[in-house]
């Protein structure tokens, strides 16, 4: 069964604990619903279950990558709008990145959060 939490519902996925819980909070005082994962597997799974409108996704999770969540979700209906994100920038990334069907590619830390937020919910 498909339920909407709310139409605003986003994601944040990374390994990284600290940068998880970082973005999930910042979203929260924002008014905005979102929850975090550690993993694409998890991610993916709840994206069974929800209704999610947009994810920011670290580019380098173990198992799944971003660059593969993006590609699975790309024509999902409704679309969810992926931003991936890496602390480890290599030539090439951002074009992956689109090429996999991101709407936007960051490197962290990430500059303007309040840019990220009018991106994703504006």
């Amino acid at each position: 069964m498909t339920e909407t939490i709310n139409p605003k519902l986003g994601v944040v996925v990374d390994d990284d604990e600290d940068v998880r819980r970082a973005l999930v909070r910042f979203f929260q005082a924002h008014e905005i619903d979102a929850v975090g994962f550690r993993t694409g597997e998890q991610f993916i799974a709840f994206c069974e279950e929800w209704q999610v409108e947009w994810a920011v996704v670290d580019v380098h999770l173990t198992g799944i990558s971003g660059f593969d969540i993006a590609r699975q979700l790309k024509d999902r209906v409704p679309p969810i709008k992926i931003v991936l994100m890496t602390g480890n920038h290599r030539p090439g990334n951002a074009e992956a990145a689109q090429e996999a069907g991101a709407v936007c590619y960051l490197t962290k830390p990430i500059a303007s959060l309040p840019d990220l937020l009018a991106l994703l919910v504006g």
